[in-house]
């Protein structure tokens, strides 16, 4: 939204376009590479790889702190008429949503998104 409306331009190597589809890519990306989601029946043994806690391995098995981003983004696709995008991210969204409510403890932390 700053990058289409804010004067003068917060945008200067591209356009507004270029950046709101970055978001929908990005946004995409947490589904495409975060990793497994394993039967609820497969839940972590002692012994266990950590990199299995949970119901699944990466951070597809948490929850997203600040996930109403993904809300603002898909206004914004819509708002702009880009249905496909906008499609595509609402039924991800559904799907995690799904996968989330079936797990006994469908929270998450911060930690698995960072980079500080």
């Amino acid at each position: 939204r700053a990058g289409r409306y804010f004067r003068p331009s917060l945008v200067r190597r591209h356009d507004w376009r270029w950046y709101l589809r970055q978001a929908h890519k990005t946004a995409m990306a947490l589904w495409t590479h975060g990793g497994e989601v394993r039967p609820h029946q497969e839940v972590r043994q002692a012994g266990d790889d950590w990199g299995h806690v949970g119901n699944g391995s990466g951070t597809v098995q948490w929850g997203l702190m600040v996930g109403s981003v993904l809300e603002l983004l898909l206004r914004d696709l819509l708002r702009e008429g880009w249905v496909d995008e906008a499609q595509e991210l609402q039924l991800s969204i559904e799907s995690r949503l799904r996968v989330w409510l079936g797990l006994p403890f469908p929270y998450g932390s911060g930690v698995a998104w960072g980079s500080t």
